[in-house]
This record gives C-alpha cells, structure tokens and sequence, in this order.
C-alpha cells in the first residue's frame, strides 16, 4: 500500500530529479510545511512509523504536509548528462528553491513553513538569505549547528575527506548496508559503539526503533558536500564555496523562527545550534533546549528527537504550535 497520498519529481535546474512527497490533510489545510531531513538520511527520518512520524503529527494537525528528498537521496536522481557529485550550495541554490517553488505551484500559497533537522535545519539559514528563501512564512530548526568550529569531534572528518573522493552511492549498497546494520546492531542502545550513542540519547530510543531505522535512513554522501563540511569546523567558518559568507548573512534574516536542541546532544552541542538566536535579525524567534535544566523529563539528544519513546508528546507538540502561532 502506498505510503503517501502524492509523489512529485521536480526537476532542478542543474538536472536532478528531486522527490517530494505528500500528506493531503482530508481538512482544509491550515498551510503547506516543507519537512527538511539532515546528512545521510531520507525523508523516512521524519517518518519513520505511524507513531514516531512528525510528519503525520503535523498532518493531524491540519497541515498540507512535503517531505523532501535532497538530491543523494532515495529516488532523487540526476538526470543523464548532469554532474553527480554536489555540494551544500547545490542544495541552497538548486534543490531547496525547487522545491519551495513546486509547492507552491501545487497548493496555491505564496508562502510555505519550514522544519529541518540537523543538517536540514542548517540549510534554512543560507535559503532565506535567497530570493525563494522569502517564501518560508514560518520555520523550526531541530539541532541544526550554525556553528562549525564548536563540532570538533569531526575534526577527523576536515582533516581526510577531500573533494575529489568518489560518492558513498545510494541504491545496493546503501541497501545492503541497511540490512547488515539492521541485523547486527544490539537491541539494547546502551550497548552500540560510541560513535552510533553519539547520535542519540540511549535512554530515550528503544532498540527495535534504532534497528529499523537503521535500515531505512541512510543516503547518499557527496565529496564535495563532505569536504566542504569539513573545511566550515577547520577554518571555524560557515560559508559558500564561492566566498558567501553564510553566518554574517543570517543577520539579516526576519523569519519567525524557532530552534530546538537537545541538552544532551553531543552531535551538535546545544552552543553550536542555538548561537543561532543571538545572529538572525528576526524579531519573533525562541530556542526549546530539551532536558531537566529546563524543567523536561528527559534529557534528549540528537536524532531522538525525532523518533525519540515520548518525541511524539514532547517535541512534536513544540513544533506545531509554533507554526500555528502564526
């Protein structure tokens, strides 16, 4: 049975084939939302079940709801003759706008929300510095750093990966690879190697969750995009590889805006997320840091606050409303 009521396969204008798929709310819709996955991952990130899925969350909410496969992805392919490496630039400059402009074309607003994670949330910061960018009416950033040189635990990552490396390809091998981890990772989150705990906070994630996420998330990786990231913790920067500086560029952002963070997230630590808030130019922005400090159950991490045991009470909940605040 198909999983979405609509599959869409917008062309960008450096020729790949994008895929966008869609919830229709049987309501009349409050408002499109554009759902934006991180690094490495699909859209099935942000749905990973009936349960933990934001997307359904907000769906059930009203919203007209899009999820994006960037290019690397899933079923975003390029088309024959088209450059198969990209950067973090083609995803701001060709698949974002793309996307945005598609969703407009079909549902008839002039504006869109935005929810991003991780890297998907990092992308709103340069989009809304473009043209299409002034489109996104409202937006939440889950864990998105802004704040490169604070990630040194990928230090390594700046120092070895250079853009000429061949792509980490999707299709077989990210399938197989799925499936292997699937079987071999331990039910028991406490017992996975650090780098994989580093990911999420253990006591928040049940390990057939991990498991099955495991086997579906995974996507393709660029040299280019991976280098570039790199060079942003090196040189204690975030910019384009043309010389745009992104980070000097979000103060002239004013889109509502929300960020979320996780207090015990040591993927991108709540400093290199929320040093977000002090930048944008926005005068309607707040930032959610998820733990006890701030009077929350749980202390959350990174991905577990999107298919985290209670994110669909918690962290769902946060992202609503600051859409419908609007």
């Amino acid at each position: 049975m198909e999983r979405y009521d609509e599959t869409h396969h917008p062309l960008t204008a450096d020729g790949w084939r994008l895929a966008l798929y869609r919830f229709r709310s049987g309501l009349r819709a409050r408002q499109p939302v554009l759902l934006c996955p991180g690094l490495g991952v699909g859209h099935r990130h942000l749905d990973v079940d009936d349960r933990r899925s934001l997307a359904r969350h907000l769906l059930e909410r009203g919203f007209d709801v899009w999820l994006l496969e960037l290019r690397g992805g899933g079923d975003s392919r390029p088309a024959r003759g088209s450059t198969p490496s990209w950067s973090f630039d083609d995803y701001v400059r060709h698949d974002l706008p793309t996307a945005t402009r598609w969703i407009q074309r079909h549902t008839g607003h002039a504006q869109i929300d935005w929810v991003g994670h991780s890297l998907g949330g990092t992308l709103l910061y340069p989009f809304l510095q473009t043209e299409p960018g002034a489109a996104i009416r409202r937006a939440v950033a889950l864990a998105g750093p802004c704040r490169f040189g604070l990630l040194t635990h990928l230090e390594g990552l700046a120092q070895v990966w250079k853009p000429d490396w061949p792509n980490i390809p999707q299709g077989p091998l990210y399938a197989f690879a799925g499936a292997l981890l699937e079987h071999l990772l331990p039910c028991d989150p406490k017992l996975l190697p650090a780098p994989v705990r580093m990911m999420f906070h253990p006591r928040n994630v049940e390990g057939w969750v991990i498991k099955k996420a495991s086997a579906q998330l995974p996507t393709a990786l660029s040299g280019p995009l991976m280098a570039q990231l790199g060079s942003w913790v090196r040189d204690k920067s975030f910019c384009s590889l043309d010389g745009q500086d992104y980070w000097e560029g979000m103060r002239g952002i004013t889109t509502p805006l929300r960020i979320i963070v996780g207090e015990s997230d040591t993927f991108t630590p709540p400093a290199s997320v929320l040093a977000a808030l002090e930048q944008v130019g926005s005068t309607h922005k707040d930032g959610c840091l998820l733990g006890p400090s701030r009077g929350y159950s749980r202390s959350y991490g990174h991905g577990d606050l999107i298919f985290g045991t209670d994110s669909p009470k918690l962290v769902y909940p946060l992202v609503a409303q600051w859409l419908e605040a609007g």
